[in-house]
């Protein structure tokens, strides 16, 4: 029986042993799970937050045109240098802590040094825990980056992916600019002309079947939207909404034989809230469609144009006007008209404060042979042919008529063959007038979604309630 007994005592230690061993492998086994599991979560939390990130960045500059970020970040490691483009690595200057307070309605997991520096922007760089953003960009990075163990090798994410993402950004605006939906932007700045073309990877250059538009600033950049007078070293008088020389009238609907902008009102209203308009780069060249080009023209036409990309002359002012409102018709955002005269007077004004001629409204033709658009060398902030090179329709009126003009029209800059004649004259013409010698330019803004009950005024300005944010601050 005793025998028996330390029989079954030694089979209880050996059994002991093994599964003494058995949990340890066991625990290391859990352990090395457990951690595992955790660099999984940590891996999961980062993706979720730059996911919610991008959404909210996007969200903001949408509407905005700016990213929610002002203090620079340059505390970037060695290793988060390693996933930036090309790009990203040429603005490496251009980093900034993404502002989560300007967001509303966002959680993240990291990011938690950011109350540590929202109100101490020296101080940034002395913390990680911080999302950043580069400008030139958009992309969204972890500064201090989440490590993950596997197989023996760590590997440090410092966003949603391991390789350089070069994947172009589709930019909605520049410089707070906003883009209209289906045009790109080309290239150029708010005081050079910022450029842009209804066809993606358009050139700057020269276009390239794009039609290009020139955007025409009225905000921080001392121009308001007005009709202007010029003197004799080009200082501009404002006369506002009053008749120009008692006569040169912009009218909502015309009575004197010519047809007026689309909406007058609502033009203005758009440049208020915009803060500018795009006029077309060019002079018009033709389109077999009926719709015009603003591209360099291919040939110079001698009689009424049926070549498409041709200069577009021998047209009247009415062909004008209808072919520069279907230019875009369908497209819900932006509207097409033939150039209005606040529009032209505005866009002499900006050349004159930022271009290379301070006295581009006395400014003359510089040829006295028809071109083709574009190759006259007239170029101020990336828009051609002011000065010339043919006389420009406008949708301007005119009181004043006799027995050459009985429905009077008002033309726009110089031409060819008229050497005396500058960018910023004003001429009657009868609206039925059609020759080798006059031609038109297309504008487009911003459609007012909401319509008024009232027409802008210069003494009542209308403020629009659906944007009431602060661009660095909560929603209030």
């Amino acid at each position: 029986m005793s025998k028996l007994k330390y029989q079954n005592r030694g089979i209880t230690l050996i059994s002991l042993s093994i599964t003494v061993v058995i949990l340890v492998l066991i625990t290391g086994v859990l352990i090395y799970n457990a951690k595992d599991s955790i660099d999984i979560r940590n891996y999961r939390n980062l993706v979720n937050d730059i996911q919610n990130l991008r959404d909210k960045v996007s969200e903001f500059y949408n509407e905005y045109g700016n990213i929610p970020a002002q203090t620079k970040y340059s505390n970037l490691s060695e290793d988060l240098k390693k996933v930036l483009n090309t790009q990203e690595l040429q603005n490496i200057d251009e980093f900034y802590v993404i502002d989560l307070q300007a967001m509303e309605g966002i959680t993240l997991n990291y990011g938690k040094d950011y109350e540590k520096v929202k109100n101490n922007n020296g101080n940034a760089n002395s913390y990680t825990d911080l999302y950043i953003i580069n400008k030139a960009t958009h992309g969204i990075f972890y500064a201090q980056g989440v490590k993950v163990e596997d197989g023996g090798t760590t590997t440090t994410y410092y966003t949603d992916y391991l390789e350089p993402n070069n994947e172009e950004i589709d930019y909605r605006y520049v410089e707070g600019v906003k883009i209209p939906e289906g045009f790109y932007y080309v290239g150029g700045s708010k005081e050079e002309g910022i450029v842009i073309s209804d066809v993606k990877g358009d050139d700057l250059e020269n276009s390239k079947g794009g039609n290009q538009f020139v955007w025409v600033p009225i905000d921080g950049l001392n121009i308001e939207l007005g009709r202007y007078k010029f003197g004799d070293n080009g200082e501009e008088i404002n006369f506002e909404d009053k008749l120009m020389d008692n006569y040169y009238i912009e009218e909502y609907v015309s009575e004197y034989g010519n047809i007026s902008s689309k909406d007058i009102y609502e033009f203005k209203r758009s440049v208020e809230l915009y803060k500018g308009f795009y006029i077309a780069r060019y002079e018009a060249s033709y389109g077999l469609d009926g719709k015009p080009k603003s591209i360099v023209s291919k040939n110079n036409a001698s009689s009424k144009p049926t070549g498409e990309g041709t200069l577009w002359n021998y047209v009247t002012q009415a062909e004008a006007v209808e072919a520069c409102q279907k230019m875009y018709e369908g497209n819900e955002e932006i509207q097409s008209d033939l150039i209005n005269s606040y529009a032209w007077d505005t866009t002499i004004l900006y050349i004159q404060k930022y271009g290379e001629n301070s006295e581009y409204s006395k400014q003359k033709p510089l040829s006295n042979v028809r071109q083709n658009t574009g190759t006259t060398g007239d170029v101020q902030c990336n828009i051609y042919d002011l000065a010339g090179n043919l006389r420009e329709w406008t949708t301007e009126t005119s009181t004043y008529t006799d027995i050459y003009d009985d429905r009077p029209c008002i033309s726009r800059g110089g031409g060819y063959d008229f050497s005396e004649i500058t960018s910023a004259d004003s001429r009657s013409v009868d609206a039925t007038y059609a020759n080798g010698d006059f031609t038109f330019r297309p504008m487009i803004y911003f459609k007012i979604k909401e319509k008024w009950s009232q027409p802008y005024t210069e003494t009542q300005k209308y403020v629009d309630i659906n944007r009431r944010y602060s661009i660095y601050s909560k929603r209030i």
